[in-house]
């Protein structure tokens, strides 16, 4: 087990050092907002909109007079959505009916695997060219025996909008029809013996419609996502006034060293997969909070991910903020947002998410015309603040040793 003080001591020896005061930049919450929902407005990863995000959280923790820092890394710059993929397969399927059966069966298959891919996760990444994202990082030292850490993150990009038409389930439903149809005429002697011309009518009928639903759904989803470009203010400039609050307000720790990382390149889990690669964090002395989508709706806190249920959140954690639930009016609730977290529960860290959902478990307006600084209510960034520092605090005073964290069932 190594020690939380370690990796401190290892960083202060690598990086420049500097007098600080672990002070405070005081700047509202909806000011932080406004100029990064403003001034800078929509934040794509790799963009320079991104990077000057950046530079803006890296200011603020300037004028705090805390130690911090920037690390860049090799990011994509975009994903293209999975039923472009699950079109141009479905297509060639049908297409090659009339060449051989079994590879029509191949291409169904891939296509059904491809399709169950994207309902366990979202979506399906695909890099179109390389660009530089970075992460911004603050720490604000225990002042005694550092026993434990929280890593509190918030994205610097914006999350692009999920598609609610033709949901990955659908995909799925129609994907695996598909192949069926095409297994079935395989296993039907007549066909095998006599090749594609006795592939009856009816299954390419139903093949054809397949691949037409396939099209009809990238169509909706390239008309929907034309207006998507939006100043980004609920996702997520109100997480990051969150996160320079938080960090702002925990100066009161005894035995908790505090992270404030804006993690760069979030909508393909780039920053947080290079925070994990670069820092070599204790799973079980090591706390994330995700801050991601805050301003608007139900403030929550998220059980699991509804395409990820294999990875549940930390149950301490869960039991902490269970308790907060009647002071602080925050739901446990399950979100089918991509995740800011997802990467630390990959790696069994102990990781929670705080945010704003509606009905659907959506960050409400999130890649909309009307996700603005306007639309975006200064209580509840206060009230997430507040949840936060209570959080921090209560893994702050808890009774256990390092040790007996890593026994904690």
């Amino acid at each position: 087990m190594h020690n939380p003080d370690d990796l401190l001591t290892a960083l202060l020896a690598s990086k420049p050092q500097r007098q600080t005061t672990n002070g405070r930049h005081r700047l509202p919450l909806y000011e932080i907002v406004r100029g990064i929902g403003e001034e800078i407005g929509w934040r794509p990863a790799g963009s320079r909109a991104e990077a000057q995000t950046a530079d803006y959280m890296a200011r603020l923790w300037q004028r705090a007079d805390v130690w911090f820092w920037q690390d860049t890394f090799p990011t994509a710059t975009g994903m293209r959505p999975v039923i472009r993929s699950l079109a141009a397969l479905s297509l060639l399927g049908v297409l090659s009916l009339y060449l051989s059966l079994w590879i029509a069966l191949a291409v169904s298959v891939v296509c059904t695997a491809l399709a169950y891919r994207s309902l366990m996760r979202d979506q399906i990444p695909v890099q179109e060219m390389n660009a530089t994202s970075q992460n911004v990082l603050a720490i604000r030292k225990s002042p005694r025996r550092t026993m434990r850490r929280v890593v509190l993150c918030a994205p610097l990009d914006t999350f692009p909008a999920l598609v609610r038409h033709g949901q990955q389930r659908t995909h799925l439903i129609v994907a695996t029809i598909q192949t069926t149809l095409v297994l079935l005429t395989i296993i039907n002697p007549v066909s095998a013996w006599y090749g594609p011309a006795a592939v009856p009518v009816s299954l390419a009928s139903v093949s054809v419609l397949c691949v037409w639903y396939y099209f009809v759904m990238v169509v909706i989803d390239a008309n929907d996502r034309k207006p998507k470009r939006s100043a980004g203010a609920i996702s997520h400039a109100g997480a990051l006034a969150v996160l320079a609050g938080s960090f702002d307000d925990l100066t009161d720790l005894v035995h908790t060293e505090i992270w404030a990382v804006a993690l760069g390149a979030t909508a393909l889990d780039a920053g947080a997969i290079d925070l994990l690669q670069r820092y070599p964090f204790d799973p079980e002395t090591t706390f994330f909070i995700g801050l991601a989508g805050i301003g608007k709706g139900t403030l929550a806190y998220a059980l699991y991910n509804g395409y990820d249920r294999g990875r549940a959140v930390d149950a301490l954690l869960i039991e902490m903020a269970s308790q907060l639930q009647s002071d602080t009016a925050i739901e446990p609730r399950v979100t089918r947002q991509q995740s800011l977290i997802r990467p630390f529960l990959r790696r069994q860290c102990r990781a929670i998410e705080l945010t704003c959902l509606d009905h659907h478990g959506l960050v409400p307006l999130q890649g909309s015309p009307h996700d603005t600084v306007a639309a975006v209510n200064p209580l509840i960034l206060q009230r997430a603040v507040q949840i936060v520092g209570t959080l921090v605090r209560s893994i702050d005073a808890l009774s256990l040793s390092p040790t007996q964290l890593h026994s904690k069932e």
